[in-house]
């Protein structure tokens, strides 16, 4: 294998889900993630100077006796940050390891990180090659597909009480022509902090809202995140924030445009659509709680193990997912979660030249 400096792969690979897109190494099972992963993940994912992509993935494998017993990886935003966790990303993942042999797709494979240290963080839980895509050709002649990635269940959640002044802040980013078209705003918290702020628009609009939306938010999403939390309404100052318009008449089908911290506006992301599912489910289940109770009232929701039916999808500039909650069983060890089905795409492979620099 031809390498870089400390032994790095010279060839990286590129995937999108749903369009939001990253650089994946794999990675020598003796080998962690380089020290300057962050420098890399700037440089690399650079738009116009770099091969372009919203974060960079390191990962590798466990093949222990000739089977699969461990799986790792670490993510890199664009901008140097590390992300907690990302649902394309992953799904992205079960693509790969189906890609190389190591994964057939149709069995539960726990994600740790590349630390090696704590628990697993996600847990993949099946990849169906799209059609067309014989498996006669070969799982590495696969490259695209649809894949199902646990997405946890929110460690707090809120919901925000609304007022004038609030309403009024959200009208640049959000492109609003009126305040109160702002319905809600929800605090869910996945590791990945997100606020969702929920918009009520008509069927006219609606068609027409989303374009609108990924110009203003680029412009104004983080002097807004700014003033939210000076005025103390978000209890931290980076978060992600996805604003949810649901398409009239449709109660289950949805529009939603996120701008996530270290990134920007994205073509989508899977922990936003898991946010806003979680927002969805507890404001409609609140039936007059108090606001603090929120994470208390999706918790009992869970238990009474809801129907398929609640199964709700996001349309999103790059495609659409699929949130649903897996039930767990006690007994079992298992965790009620979420689960998000979505599409993957291998785009192809980006050759490295180091040294790197911001200015190669």
């Amino acid at each position: 294998m031809n390498v870089a400096h400390d032994g790095l792969p010279r060839v990286f690979q590129k995937y999108h889900g749903a369009e939001n897109d990253f650089l994946f190494c794999r990675l020598p099972a003796a080998l962690e993630a380089p020290s300057d992963a962050a420098q890399m993940s700037e440089v690399l994912c650079a738009r116009h100077t770099g091969w372009g992509a919203d974060g960079l993935v390191f990962w590798k494998v466990d093949t222990a006796n000739g089977a699969l017993s461990r799986v790792e990886m670490d993510i890199w935003n664009s901008d140097g940050s590390r992300a907690a966790t990302c649902g394309n990303a992953l799904r992205c993942l079960g693509l790969a390891l189906y890609q190389s042999g190591s994964w057939g797709g149709d069995t539960p494979m726990a994600v740790h990180p590349l630390s090696g240290e704590g628990r697993a963080f996600a847990t993949l839980y099946g990849f169906t090659p799209a059609e067309g895509e014989a498996a006669s050709v070969g799982p590495s002649n696969v490259w695209q597909g649809a894949a199902s990635v646990g997405m946890g269940f929110p460690q707090s959640a809120r919901s925000l009480v609304l007022s004038p002044s609030i309403q009024e802040l959200f009208l640049p980013a959000c492109g609003l022509r009126s305040a109160d078209l702002l319905r809600s705003l929800t605090w869910v918290d996945l590791e990945n902090p997100h606020l969702v702020a929920h918009i009520e628009s008509d069927e006219q609009e609606s068609r027409h809202w989303p374009h609108i939306l990924e110009e203003s938010l680029a412009q104004h999403a983080l002097a807004l995140k700014e003033r939210l939390f000076e005025l103390g309404l978000t209890p931290r100052a980076e978060f992600n924030l996805g604003v949810l318009g649901s398409f009239p008449r449709e109660t289950n089908h949805h529009q939603l445009i996120v701008h996530e911290r270290g990134a920007g506006v994205t073509r989508a992301c899977g922990s936003g659509a898991t946010a806003a599912y979680f927002s969805l489910v507890g404001r409609s289940q609140e039936r007059g709680a108090p606001a603090e109770e929120l994470l208390q009232t999706l918790k009992k929701w869970a238990a009474t193990q809801p129907s398929p039916d609640q199964t709700h999808s996001f349309e999103m500039p790059g495609g659409q997912l699929q949130i649903a909650l897996s039930p767990g069983k006690a007994d079992q060890g298992q965790q009620v979660e979420a689960i998000m089905t979505g599409p993957c795409t291998h785009v192809g492979q980006a050759g490295l030249r180091l040294p790197l620099s911001s200015s190669s």
